[in-house]
């Protein structure tokens, strides 16, 4: 039976966004996309998500930035956030595991790792 959860992928590069889609799944679950932090944002206004999957390394507003306004936001700060990251950056994903974030990936990533960390974070929400 398919599971309809909400979940937000926020990643500058679409090829990035097409590359999780296709790991997660067509149909599995609803899945919503953002270009950019800003609009991640807005749309999580509109949305109430279940999960979002978030890029480190964005222009303007990067994924830490924007889940530290989502840590601020009383209708935001119980998403639970994996972050994708590009590089092997051990000062960001420890600063995004400090400050809460439910896992993190690093790219390129194996779909059945990512379907399986989506899986448990869904599990335990």
């Amino acid at each position: 039976m398919a599971d309809y959860r909400k979940i937000l992928i926020v990643d500058d590069d679409m090829m990035n966004i097409k590359m999780v889609k296709r790991a997660l799944g067509i149909g599995a679950y609803t899945l919503y996309e953002a270009t950019s932090g800003m609009k991640a944002l807005e749309t999580m206004q509109a949305v109430d998500f279940d999960l979002i999957i978030l890029d480190i390394k964005m222009p303007v507003m990067d994924g830490i930035q924007v889940f530290e306004v989502m840590k601020k936001n009383k209708n935001l700060k119980d998403i639970p956030v994996i972050f994708l990251t590009a590089q092997n950056d051990i000062k960001d994903i420890k600063k995004a595991l400090m400050l809460g974030a439910a896992n993190y990936i690093v790219k390129p990533f194996l779909p059945m790792d990512l379907m399986s960390r989506v899986k448990e974070v869904l599990k335990t929400k």
